[in-house]
């Protein structure tokens, strides 16, 4: 049985980032975009995790928590997990009252930590039960022993430690000027063996592209200051190789680059709309590594 889980976040982009992460990651996952939403969606349908941005709007992420703590029996209780920027205001005010997040996950996030704080709540809930932790379905039993600061540091440090001894993993460049979505698709790259680098903008894109070889480029079609359109233009003219990166625009509007008579084959060999997700642009960065790497074995060969 997939678990289900809930992701309790207002930026339409990053929770439909995560969500696409977790599914590709074989969970079943549903959006509530506010608290009310949440608490809605948590009486009508069980979940084994629920996800919860501290900074949601008309009520913060610790009052849901404790709603749904008070609402629901300890045996249908979600694991819950606090997602935030500043997880030690939200320890802070957690401890004026009783426990509620059984783990709290510092924003940008970091996925492999993420989905090692979903696995380590689950076998503890599972634990308290008297269940063995590879039974899929035990849910949390009560507010648990949360995740201290330092575990999930931990574990982060050491996939990213693993993931450096590959150095013949894929390079990938992800260009967009939103800090916290390029947080999230690195950490999303990184967990899927590619080697990701991030540039804040066009210009800082130009300055890596000059200096280090990349497999692809991903590049957010309109951001400030030099587009993406701009960014690509520049890339292929700073790249004097006969087999360069592989462009691929990630934007909000792909329409605005495939609609009839708009010739973006020259500059992109892929556009994925953010809307389709990680699992979507997953794919398309892929397909461009391996379409590189067989036109350097031709090029080899000749």
């Amino acid at each position: 049985m997939r678990q289900r889980i809930l992701v309790v976040e207002d930026d339409t982009v990053q929770s439909e980032m995560l969500a696409g992460f977790l599914t590709y990651h074989g969970f079943d996952v549903a959006i509530a975009q506010d608290g009310l939403q949440a608490i809605e969606k948590l009486r009508a349908e069980f979940y084994h995790a629920a996800l919860i941005d501290y900074r949601i709007p008309e009520v913060d992420g610790l009052a849901v928590a404790r709603v749904i703590v008070s609402m629901l029996a300890p045996g249908l209780r979600p694991i819950l997990i606090g997602l935030t920027a500043s997880p030690h205001i939200l320890l802070e005010r957690e401890a004026e009252g009783t426990a509620v997040f059984d783990a709290i996950e510092q924003k940008p996030l970091s996925l492999p930590s993420l989905l090692a704080a979903i696995q380590r709540c689950r076998e503890r809930a599972a634990g308290r039960k008297g269940v063995a932790s590879g039974e899929a379905d035990a849910p949390a039993i009560e507010p648990g022993r949360r995740d201290t600061p330092e575990e999930s540091a931990s574990a982060s440090v050491n996939r990213e430690t693993a993931a450096r001894t590959d150095d013949k993993r894929p390079r990938v460049l992800v260009v967009d000027d939103d800090l916290q979505l390029t947080e999230i698709l690195k950490s999303a790259l990184q967990f899927n063996g590619f080697d990701t680098t991030v540039a804040n903008g066009g210009l800082d894109a130009l300055r890596l592209v000059e200096a280090n070889a990349y497999d692809a480029v991903v590049i957010d079609y309109k951001m400030p200051g030099m587009t993406g359109l701009a960014a690509a233009q520049s890339i292929l003219r700073a790249i004097r190789s006969a087999n360069p990166s592989r462009l691929v625009a990630f934007t909000a509007t792909p329409e605005s680059l495939t609609e009839p008579g708009k010739d973006t084959a020259a500059l992109f060999d892929a556009v994925v709309g953010k809307s389709e997700g990680i699992p979507a642009l997953l794919a398309a960065i892929k397909q461009s590594v391996d379409y590189k790497e067989w036109r350097s074995v031709l090029y080899e060969r000749s």
